[in-house]
């Protein structure tokens, strides 16, 4: 810092850092004088705040999985291209703001807290080189952590993004960054059971990964109640964002959930059409990457096909290559999907399994039902009638 910055700088830096730390310990002498407790809880937080640039990027390079960047930019990629190209969703946009979204869409990444984005590989870890003894008081361990935590950022002062995602992976939830365009992953959903990087088919993770993923698509676009990006919508589109909210509101009273609360209707609202878009969106991706890999499967055996009888094929029958690859493609879909959307099926709902049925801003429950059963696919696989999932569909 001294260096890019300094010296009058990089001392301004760190003797804000020093103040604030003081200034913090001083306001909580009373919390931590009045019980164990309170002690117990100060200590772990100040501690957790030594830690707070450091120990997101040491332990995501320790439990990250190499291979995850690529399978979710892959998860990512097939969405957005559902949107661009074969318009499986935003069905109730006008055209002029559907291709503003898919132009939006297209811009974002994926991230994940040990990936390149995010690099601190710069910073010497190791020096000074100070032991900490477990044996000693922890007033002195602590005041030798700061000074390592203050040698950390008096060297390398951490960006407002590296904060902001620092803090992210402890949430444990994928986040935005609308000004960066990243869809940042924490470590915990780059692993089994949410995402499985080998020997698993795709269904498996677009039912989680695609879920979460979709979610952040839609917040991306504004389709939360009140969201001050929707003022950008022609007229057409807001008016039926509105008619959305009106028949998703509606199937879900059909099904039986109780009205939403006055204080959360909004983030009932947001969330119940947030997911409904997200799983749209999963099952629209999904779909393009089985047919382009179902295709992709068959091309071997087709071209081991002898000369003879791909002559046969070809003059006897009166049938191209072409046309016999794509009803053999048509054939492994039609084999294969069922089983492919029950897996996706069941792997979304778990996803919102919880022991609580607690409202949050949607209980459990409802993040599982109310989505699917805005579905016709969903329908159709498990043989409901319209009555059953609460009526006709509403276009997501």
């Amino acid at each position: 810092m001294v260096v890019k910055r300094g010296l009058r700088n990089a001392t301004f830096y760190l003797a804000t850092s020093l103040e604030a730390d003081v200034v913090y310990i001083l306001s909580m002498k009373d919390t931590i004088a009045q019980s164990e407790v309170y002690k117990a809880l100060y200590c772990l937080g100040f501690t957790y705040k030594c830690l707070t640039l450091t120990w997101a990027f040491l332990a995501a390079r320790h439990l990250a999985e190499p291979r995850s960047i690529g399978v979710l930019q892959d998860i990512l990629g097939a969405m957005q291209e559902a949107v661009s190209e074969e318009r499986d969703a935003f069905v109730w946009m006008e055209e002029a703001t559907r291709n503003k979204t898919a132009a939006a869409l297209s811009k974002l990444s994926v991230h994940v807290i040990a990936g390149k984005a995010f690099n601190v590989t710069s910073v010497d870890y190791n020096k000074p080189d100070v032991k900490l003894d477990v044996d000693e008081n922890f007033l002195k361990v602590l005041v030798t952590a700061l000074k390592l935590h203050h040698s950390v950022m008096s060297a390398k002062p951490p960006t407002r993004v590296e904060m902001l995602v620092s803090e992210l992976e402890f949430r444990g939830a994928l986040s935005l960054i609308p000004i960066m365009e990243y869809i940042v992953v924490p470590t915990l959903y780059q692993r089994d059971p949410y995402l499985y990087n080998y020997h698993v088919p795709d269904y498996f993770n677009y039912g989680t990964m695609g879920g979460l993923l979709g979610a952040q698509l839609a917040e991306t676009v504004g389709v939360a109640v009140n969201d001050d990006r929707q003022s950008t919508w022609d007229p057409a589109t807001a008016t039926k964002h509105g008619e959305l909210l009106r028949c998703l509101t509606e199937r879900r009273r059909h099904l039986g959930f109780p009205d939403f609360h006055p204080a959360t209707a909004d983030q009932q609202q947001t969330q119940m059409v947030t997911l409904s878009i997200s799983a749209r969106l999963a099952y629209s991706g999904l779909k393009r990457v089985f047919r382009r890999k179902g295709l992709q499967s068959l091309e071997p055996p087709i071209l081991k096909l002898s000369n003879i009888s791909l002559t046969l094929l070809v003059t006897s029958d009166c049938v191209s290559l072409r046309v016999f690859s794509q009803s053999r493609t048509v054939k492994v879909f039609n084999d294969y999907w069922p089983e492919a959307l029950r897996v996706f099926f069941s792997r979304f709902c778990l996803l919102w399994c919880s022991g609580s049925q607690a409202a949050d801003p949607l209980t459990a429950r409802e993040k599982c039902v109310l989505p699917l059963y805005n579905m016709e696919e969903f329908a159709e696989l498990y043989n409901c009638d319209a009555n059953s999932t609460g009526g006709a569909v509403c276009p997501t």
